[in-house]
Formats: C-alpha cells, structure tokens, sequence
C-alpha cells in the first residue's frame, strides 16, 4: 500500500505539472462547466416558477440533490472519465496496453493513474456550493449522523457511477467499439440528478436495480434530507456502491486475461 500510495503521489505531481502548462483550457473548462450547470439550474427554477414542488420535492431540495450529483460527477471527471471516454481507442486498438502489461503493477491502477486529470476537481466545488445553498434554504439541521455519513454516501455514489462504466468499458475487451461503449449510458445517467419520483415506476425500477443511477445521488441525498421514507435504501449506497465496483473490477480482471494485443 505505502508503494502504492508513493507511485500514486509521483504521477499527481507530473500530472499536475503537465496541465499547468494549459492554464488556458482549464479556465475553459471551468467556463464552460459553469455555463453549463447555469444552463441547468436555470431551467429548474423556470419549473419552479409554475410549481411549487416538483412530484413532491422543493427547489431546495432538487437543488441539493442535482448538487449531491455535481459533486460525486466531479470526482468522476477527475479520475474515471478520461480513462472511460478513450481507453477502446487508445489502450486497444492502438494496442497502449501492451506496454502497461510489461510493467510490474496492477493494469487498472496504471491506467487509472495515467488518465487522471486533478485539475478537473471542479465540480466538487459547485456541487458542494449548491448543496450548502440548499441546506440553508432548507434550514437543515445536521446532528453527528448525517455528518458521519456524508463522506460514506459521497463515495458510494461515486463507485456506483465509476464501476458501472468500469464494467461497460471493460466490455471492450470482448466488442473492441472504436470511441468505446459508453457513450448512451452516459446520457442516461443524466437522469440521476434529479428526484427519481418524477418518472414512471418503470424507470424508477431500472434506475434503481439494474442501471443503479438513482443511487449516485438521489437516495444518499434523500437520506440526507431527512426523507425517513428512503432511510434504508440510502444507508444502502456505500454497500451498492462496492458492489458495483468490484462487479467492474471483476469484469475487468476477465477481460484482461483474454486480451491478446492488436492485430497488424
């Protein structure tokens, strides 16, 4: 663990050091990133403007959860999603694996280290602002239990959302698709930002079992929220969260003992 935690410290720094030298796409991140949760933000307070509760939630309380969400997204773009939106492309077929393969670590830690972008921490910021706006228009009133809780619902939504598209990438070992597999359940899980009530219990359903999004956000934020009703399935995140990661890593695991390089 020590070496590991030394090989993890000696690629943040070289990595840091290399996005520095593009100060201005980072502002441009930031830009855009903010324009388009704006975007967002502004569209449910034009909904809020015909009604007073949304299936039976405030505007404090969407805003918390779509905040919740922000957050566990923004350590998401940090760690996963460049491994996730190029690794088909990269690591496959122009066969960048072979060379992780050669070297005397794990193959998922190398390539998680080498697509790692700190610089993209953003989101934690806004998420964690827009939560802290609607706890106060809320008047929420945390005892030591939600505080205790935070940083553990935090991080299983955060492996519920990087181990499900862990196991879709990993998919690629078997269906090598140029530009990769995720591309429509990232667009899916969009629908994790807001109250899971608001759709049919058809969706509702799949949101909750078989692609667990409702889980990134909604129900830790429900828990949070003091919504007694959701108590069990939100003290539940942690535990689906490592589930799902280990089912990705496990996933993984096959698809690496079957890869066999790129063909000339």
């Amino acid at each position: 663990m020590m070496r590991r935690a030394e090989i993890f410290f000696a690629y943040l720094g070289q990595l840091l050091k290399a996005q520095m030298e593009y100060r201005l796409d980072f502002l441009v991140d930031i830009t855009t990133t903010l324009l388009r949760q704006g975007v967002d933000l502004a569209f449910l307070a034009i909904i809020f403007t015909k009604v007073s509760r949304l299936a039976g939630w405030s505007f404090p309380e969407v805003v918390f959860i779509y905040g919740f969400f922000t957050l566990v997204f923004g350590l998401y773009n940090a760690t996963f999603l460049s491994l996730i939106s190029d690794f088909s492309d990269r690591y496959l077929i122009r066969a960048e694996l072979d060379r992780v393969l050669t070297r005397p670590l794990g193959s998922l830690y190398q390539v998680f280290l080498e697509r790692l972008r700190p610089l993209d921490l953003n989101g934690i910021v806004l998420g964690a602002a827009l939560m802290v706006y609607a706890a106060l228009r809320l008047d929420l009133a945390w005892g030591p239990l939600e505080w205790a809780l935070l940083v553990p619902l935090v991080l299983g939504g955060f492996l519920v959302y990087s181990g499900f598209f862990l196991a879709i990438t990993s998919i690629n070992f078997w269906f090598e698709v140029r530009g990769g597999l995720a591309g429509p359940f990232m667009n899916l899980s969009r629908f994790g930002r807001f109250p899971a009530t608001i759709y049919g219990p058809g969706l509702r359903a799949f949101l909750s079992t078989a692609v667990p999004f409702a889980f990134i956000a909604f129900y830790p934020s429900a828990l949070l929220l003091g919504r007694e009703e959701y108590l069990l399935v939100g003290l539940a995140t942690p535990a689906v969260g490592l589930a799902v990661f280990a089912v990705a890593v496990f996933i993984w695991r096959r698809g690496i003992g079957r890869y066999q390089s790129a063909g000339s």
